[in-house]
């Protein structure tokens, strides 16, 4: 037995189909636009995500974190923005949730928000890009809307190495 999912191409554009869920020939939205709080950027974030046909997407997002989060032991108060790429794969595991999980980069867009958007000269042990990732539930309304998940976010500076565990939550709009 066979079993095929079509898209009319109208559809295309904006949702997906997968035989891997329980209703196979369920469309999906294909764009999200949400706020994260905490997760990559550390503070909150506004993020644009887009799925492909095959579960594969790309995330782009600009937020505010707090740059001394890229040194050791610190959680510091000089705020900065922060622009965060991420490639990312959603595995169904029922017609609504899925595993979502993804790789991806965070670059500060400033070192010291009062020295101007300028690098203030104190922060030249901040590196400006750091690795990052996300494992975590995210909930897609088949028909569009309603979009949420909770995820484990990790981010880790390279020089000097510091690994900071973290966790977002996001919400926001399926279409």
């Amino acid at each position: 037995m066979v079993i095929s999912a079509h898209i009319s191409s109208a559809q295309q554009d904006s949702t997906y189909t997968t035989s891997k869920i329980v209703n196979p020939s369920a469309s999906f939205p294909s764009n999200q636009l949400y706020f994260e709080f905490g997760g990559n950027a550390v503070y909150l974030s506004i993020n644009y995500e887009h799925i492909f046909q095959n579960h594969f997407g790309y995330r782009l997002g600009l937020g505010v974190t707090a740059t001394t989060i890229y040194e050791p032991g610190s959680l510091g108060s000089d705020n900065a923005g922060v622009a965060i790429a991420m490639g990312e794969y959603h595995y169904p595991l029922s017609n609504v949730f899925f595993v979502k999980a993804g790789l991806g980069a965070v670059s500060l867009l400033s070192f010291d928000l009062r020295n101007h958007w300028g690098i203030a000269p104190d922060s030249s042990n901040i590196q400006p890009i750091a690795l990052t990732g996300s494992l975590g539930m995210e909930y897609i309304h088949s028909g569009g809307g309603f979009t949420a998940s909770l995820s484990a976010t990790p981010i880790c500076s390279l020089f000097p190495m510091h690994i900071l565990g973290w966790f977002g939550f996001t919400f926001g709009g399926a279409f």
